[in-house]
């Protein structure tokens, strides 16, 4: 079996001031400047003749073509299979916007910029390697998050899960998880931030003097319950402050720290364990190629007509031009053939450690049922990996109408969420052997 190794790297991928935001169709222009620095965290595991890399960055998230330039680069420079990489993103939208059919050409550049900072970064994790052993823990940490759909009685997840690399100083690296939007920052602000998982991961290594990773969950209709959020308007955002991003950071950060230095590291050496399966989903086709082109074209003269028209009348535009380009890029992507196809990663770590990792924006509850089918007791559930396609939510939100559930947030049909949670217990199941 061999002994357990990790690696760990951290690399800066702030962009230039000046760079197109992403998350927010209605922010009022680009960057003015930096608050606090992003980075992507790297973690490489190895254990005999398996390795597995994790690389989680401040970003909206990783779209399939992000992913794939930098499997490409970490294959050729570490040689490490596509199927044994995963890519995060923590959902930052106080971060560069890198979806081309939002914000155009000009994002070619970065992007290539921010592939090469991934996979360099999981390469020098994997020059990194040294004996760890693992311990982990799970806690809860309730009155920080709401759930937007139903403000008042929505499924909400406290668990705050820690999953600790031990060196043999001490505690090494700290992987922790928690679901929730990170939009603790709202339209209003200019300024690059990790938003509150920056804060979470620097109060985390104030606190032990450890690494820290942290992994968003579940979090696709959870928003922050910062101090100054009404319930009655809980999708408005332009109440966050950079105070809220330290208050929300600073607490899920020590309820991560106190169970990372309450855990006890396990006396036998644990194997790690990886598999990977691909899901076709089935996806919405409500028009053609041809006829999104013509609704970008009347969204494009509609904006120019409405230059010099009330604040009121030029948001719709944007707002209708940003929808329409949307559109375009699902019928593009995904209208002739009617699938998404994604790509699921996990890895167990002895047998009550297991993170499983799932694309794009996943509703809580369907996290929450992967969890509880999970045979491992302590179960990440992250999102936001390898694949970005909008929502994924379970079937009886559809009726329900609203944001999450609104073609193209979602492209998926009604039924496909459940169909990726059962491919997700499917893959744990195989893992538990």
């Amino acid at each position: 079996m061999g002994s357990l190794k990790a690696g760990y790297f951290r690399a800066c991928i702030t962009p230039p001031v000046g760079t197109p935001m992403s998350g927010y169709a209605l922010r009022g222009g680009p960057s003015i400047g930096v608050h606090d620095d992003l980075y992507v965290r790297a973690v490489y595991l190895e254990c005999g003749s398996e390795a597995f890399a994790i690389a989680v960055a401040d970003l909206l998230g990783v779209d399939c073509d992000l992913f794939e330039s930098v499997a490409r680069a970490v294959e050729r420079e570490v040689g490490l299979e596509p199927d044994r990489l995963t890519v995060l993103g923590t959902h930052t939208h106080s971060g560069p916007a890198l979806q081309a059919h939002w914000s155009g050409e000009g994002v070619r550049a970065l992007r290539e910029v921010v592939a090469r900072a991934i996979a360099g970064a999981v390469a020098a994790a994997a020059r990194e390697l040294a004996d760890v052993r693992v311990a982990s823990g799970v806690s809860e940490v309730r009155g920080v998050s709401v759930n937007r759909r139903d403000p008042r009685a929505g499924p909400v997840d406290p668990r705050v899960h820690v999953v600790v690399l031990c060196g043999a100083g001490g505690i090494d690296v700290i992987i922790s998880s928690f679901s929730c939007h990170a939009v603790v920052l709202g339209h209003n602000n200019r300024l690059i931030s990790a938003d509150y998982p920056g804060a979470l991961n620097r109060t985390v290594e104030e606190v032990t003097g450890a690494k820290s990773a942290f992994l968003n969950g579940t979090c696709g209709d959870i928003n922050p319950l910062t101090p100054r959020t009404s319930l009655e308007k809980v999708y408005d955002r332009s109440v966050g402050t950079f105070d809220d991003v330290e208050w929300m950071g600073r607490i899920l950060g020590c309820e991560a720290s106190k169970v990372a230095l309450l855990s006890k590291p396990k006396a036998q050496d644990v194997d790690l364990r990886c598999s990977s399966a691909r899901v076709e989903l089935r996806a919405q086709r409500p028009c053609s190629v041809s006829e999104a082109r013509r609704m970008v074209e009347e969204a494009e003269a509609r904006l120019a007509k409405a230059e010099g028209a009330p604040r009121q009348e030029r948001l719709r535009a944007m707002l209708e031009l940003h929808r329409a380009r949307a559109v375009l890029y699902c019928a593009e992507r995904y209208g002739e053939r009617g699938t998404v196809e994604v790509d699921l990663r996990a890895l167990a770590l002895g047998d009550e450690v297991a993170l499983v990792f799932l694309p794009s924006e996943v509703l809580v509850e369907l996290g929450a049922r992967v969890k509880e089918a999970s045979p491992f007791p302590n179960t990440i559930v992250a999102s936001y990996a390898n694949h970005y396609f909008g929502y994924v939510a379970p079937a009886h939100e559809y009726p329900k109408g609203g944001y999450e559930v609104t073609y193209p947030t979602t492209v998926l049909e009604p039924g496909e969420g459940e169909r990726l949670a059962e491919a997700a217990i499917k893959l744990l199941g195989k893992l538990a052997g």
